[in-house]
């Protein structure tokens, strides 16, 4: 950035916009790291598990990695596996937009 004076740069956390979050407020979703959240089917690598794995509650804030493990086990913070396909494509519009308008396209 050095470099390029007039190069500006910005941070857009899709899974943290307000329209993203109103996609998943109204599809009574809650995101956590690793669930349904990130589970668009070009994301997938494998079948996702069925149901919802309760949400990890840390009890302090190091964990080793012996108790990071027991804790998380398979990575999912807690929530459901399975996404509703229709709040995630709702959710890939609405983050597409966001970033459009960002860029000035809109």
């Amino acid at each position: 950035m050095n470099d390029l004076p007039g190069l500006k740069a910005d941070w857009y956390a899709w899974w943290l916009a307000p329209s993203v979050k109103a996609i998943m407020a109204e599809a009574g979703l809650e995101g956590y790291h690793a669930n349904w959240e990130e589970a668009f089917a070009f994301c997938r690598v494998a079948d996702l598990p069925e149901g919802a794995k309760p949400v990890a509650v840390l009890l302090r804030v190091v964990l080793n990695a012996a108790e990071t493990r027991q804790l998380y086990g398979d990575g999912v913070f807690g929530g459901q596996y399975q996404p509703d396909e229709g709040a995630l494509a709702k959710m890939f519009a609405a983050a597409v937009a966001d970033i459009v308008a960002k860029l000035g396209f809109a």
